[in-house]
């Protein structure tokens, strides 16, 4: 094989290894690490809890037994696993055997290693690659997202390295995520191209980021400047929307974005996979299921009545647009034809777009304070009534128990997810990478993904939630779970579980808001794995 088409580079090979033990160590040996909802922060969050309460005297003693049992359910739920129990599944290219070798080392069974190629040439440049090295290996000629939707096949990691940029291969990304095609916890590798600066790129990134109520701060300002965090204070490198900074329009953003393109395209990555595998994928999950819409929503006939009020949302979205942006807004202003196409459009017999779904789930999440209750369910409105006599602050008037009061949109959201299967991302695990391969440079994100069934699974149903939650042990569990995953998610994702704090960022040692690091440059440090992190 010549220079020209072989993938043995010497800083490939060092990101190979980088991402492959990265996944495999996420996934057995720093497997607690990796739980979203982290036992340890859960212990001192449940005894904070107690402390805080204990001064009340009108408030309830609080009983270790049900946190206890809740824990076992969840140590069930997240078990254990070691690297032979591990499926992995990959692009394959030309050269499985770069990829499998890594693998094999790490403890991880030939057998559990699927390997994927479109290229029908290439296919079988990689079949005759393994005749006298893993000539069992399995590689399928075909696409991973059509393998996943058919087979319904669980990875525990699946690593897609793309040749073009998320901005083109997106839909990927979003296939394999509704599949559900990751285990209840696993990796999702992503490796792209940076894209060209052109003007098209450069308007796209400024359109996905005008409406965002934060934004890594290298997306629009230099690094170098005196207002820069430091090193460890990770909650400043992000600033609020481009509108608390005088930027109110394209025209004024593409310049920002053009200046600091490639910081701006590494921002869009990370978040893209985060905003569509927390918020976006499980909405329109629930959507598209008559069943469990019927339980959530008003009649179909009623909803669609409320989606056409244009000018009914309109004012919603106006009132929202500058102090606490919707998702709905930020994703109905991308004028990328793909995109829109993607976000409109009812793929495979789907009731609802997944734009529809967006405005829906806004209308949702505020229809306690927007007037739209009449979007809800019968059942639901009475549930909900009863859910807000029985938080505890308003049940034992003691307003300053916690540091957020719980508002009805957590319980709303609460309930779509339980029912739509989000993938949560754990921030303190993420690694970002860049190197450059051949001649372009590459965006590598390694993202921890955690369903967090432990808390989903242990909920009642929707029409049991007043009940179970008027048992505060109960509700307090519910809510410090909340909370962890709301400190895994805060500055990149507000909308998730907004208000949601039990204790403050940052008031206890253990209480820190966790952001993902800042991506790092391997070039120049292949042999030099000391200064990467593992």
């Amino acid at each position: 094989m010549s220079i020209e088409t072989t993938y043995k580079q010497e800083v490939k090979e060092a990101s190979r290894r980088l991402l492959w033990q990265n996944a495999v160590r996420a996934m057995t040996q720093n497997r607690t690490s990796s739980r979203v909802i982290n036992p340890n922060y859960m212990d001192n969050l449940w005894e904070y809890c107690k402390e805080e309460m204990a001064p009340f005297k009108r408030l309830p003693n609080m009983h270790d037994g049900v946190y206890e049992e809740w824990k076992r359910y969840a140590d069930i739920q997240k078990g254990t696993k070691i690297a032979s129990e591990l499926k992995v599944a990959f692009f394959c290219g030309p050269e499985p055997e770069n990829d499998v070798v890594h693998l094999l080392e790490l403890g991880v069974l030939l057998e559990n290693i699927y390997a994927f190629e479109y290229d029908k040439e290439i296919f079988e440049e990689a079949v005759a690659s393994l005749q006298n090295t893993y000539p069992s290996l399995k590689i399928f000629n075909g696409k991973i997202e059509t393998y996943v939707t058919l087979n319904h096949t669980k990875f525990d990691i699946i690593y897609l390295d793309f040749t073009k940029s998320l901005i083109s291969e997106y839909k990927v990304v979003a296939q394999i995520i509704d599949s559900n095609a990751l285990s209840d916890m696993g990796v999702l590798i992503i490796n792209t191209t940076y894209p060209d600066i052109t003007d098209e790129n450069v308007k796209f990134l400024a359109e996905y980021f005008l409406f965002r109520s934060f934004i890594e701060y290298t997306a629009i300002y230099d690094s170098t400047k005196d207002n820069y965090v430091n090193e460890g204070e990770e909650d400043s490198r992000f600033v609020e929307s481009c509108t608390s900074h005088g930027i109110y329009d394209i025209k004024t953003l593409m310049p920002m974005i053009k200046d600091h393109f490639r910081d701006a395209y590494s921002a869009f990555q990370t978040n893209f996979v985060i905003t569509y595998s927390n918020l976006i994928k499980p909405i329109t999950a629930v959507l598209n299921n008559p069943i469990l819409c019927k339980r959530l929503l008003t009649s179909e006939q009623n909803l669609r009545k409320i989606l056409e009020d244009k000018k009914r949302f309109s004012e919603m979205e106006i009132n929202y647009a500058y102090d606490a942006p919707l998702l709905y807004t930020a994703f109905a202003n991308l004028s990328n034809a793909s995109w829109r196409r993607f976000f409109e459009n009812k793929e495979n017999g789907m009731r609802y777009s997944r734009l529809e779904s967006l405005k829906i789930l806004e209308m949702f999440l505020y229809a306690k304070y927007e007037d739209y209750q009449d979007i809800m369910s019968h059942k639901l409105q009475t549930e909900l009534s009863i859910i807000e006599k029985n938080i505890i602050e308003k049940n034992y008037n003691a307003s300053r128990l916690f540091c957020d009061v719980p508002m009805l949109h957590l319980w709303l959201q609460l309930m779509i997810l339980q029912m739509g299967y989000p993938y949560h991302h754990n921030s303190q695990m993420q690694k970002r990478f860049t190197y450059t391969a051949k001649t372009r440079s590459m965006c590598l994100d390694i993202f921890t993904l955690d369903t967090c069934r432990e808390l989903y699974d242990s909920l009642s149903m929707m029409e049991y939630y007043s009940k179970d939650m008027s048992i505060p042990e109960r509700q307090i569990v519910t809510r410090m779970c909340m909370d962890a995953i709301v400190k895994q998610t805060h500055w990149q994702l507000d909308q998730l579980y907004y208000g949601a704090h039990l204790i403050g960022i940052n008031e206890k040692i253990w209480s820190h808001n966790h952001c993902f690091p800042r991506r790092i440059n391997i070039q120049g440090k292949e042999n030099d794995f000391d200064e990467l992190p593992y």
